[in-house]
């Protein structure tokens, strides 16, 4: 063999080893993704998508898990008092509505966030809790800031499925065989801006912003 042909088979093997780590290491990154945390306590959480159709108003996309854990997202159809009396153009935003058993899930034990397939997560605003269960929604409290937080939502969501819920050194993986119902949700909900959902929204938002105030607010 010649130095020439050594040189070469070294480095092929070089890289070869390079190449086996690296695949070895992207199922791992891939899962990390979802838990950010290495010490978590992992749980499976088992559940139902559905999407609930609302005559003349944007469907509900809903994930509920026995009689008491509940996760559900709408677009927002009216706006805020604020946007009213300042005329903002339309913008999608997503509404939250969460509740579940303090068995899994517990206030004192900080925020709550929502873990999409392409690693992003999303953090939901305050929570809080009655005797049996805990309740969050998207809202910080800072007008502004959440209308961007849920129009930001309305992105991740729009093209990506849940796949985690996580709180402090928790997470509840989300299980279940009625994913196609989030695909449904997302092609009924088109952001794009030149879907015929998009002009629908943008028509029925700027009629509202030619109301009398107080008869507009989002419900």
């Amino acid at each position: 063999m010649t130095p020439y042909s050594r040189t070469l088979t070294g480095k092929f093997c070089f890289f070869g080893f390079l190449f086996v780590c690296f695949s070895l290491f992207l199922p791992q990154k891939s899962i990390a993704a979802f838990v950010p945390e290495s010490d978590q306590a992992i749980e499976n959480f088992k559940g139902k998508w559905q999407v609930i159709e609302r005559p003349e108003r944007p469907p509900v996309l809903k994930f509920t898990s026995g009689a008491e854990n509940e996760l559900a997202f709408a677009l927002a159809d009216a706006p805020m008092a604020w946007e009213y009396l300042n005329k903002v153009i339309y913008m999608p935003r997503t509404l939250v509505n969460f509740a579940v058993s303090r068995n899994l899930l517990d206030c004192p034990d900080g925020p709550l966030k929502l873990w999409f397939e392409d690693g992003e997560f999303f953090e939901l605003g305050k929570n809080s809790c009655t005797e049996e269960r805990l309740y969050a929604t998207a809202r910080t409290g800072d007008r502004v800031e959440d209308r961007f937080r849920e129009n930001h939502l309305s992105q991740i969501l729009s093209k990506h499925l849940i796949v985690a819920i996580s709180q402090g050194k928790k997470a509840l993986i989300f299980q279940s065989e009625d994913e196609i119902e989030v695909e449904k949700y997302q092609k009924e909900t088109d952001l794009s801006g030149h879907s015929a959902f998009t002009k629908r929204m943008r028509k029925k938002w700027d009629a509202d912003l030619k109301k009398p105030y107080g008869k507009t607010e989002e419900k």
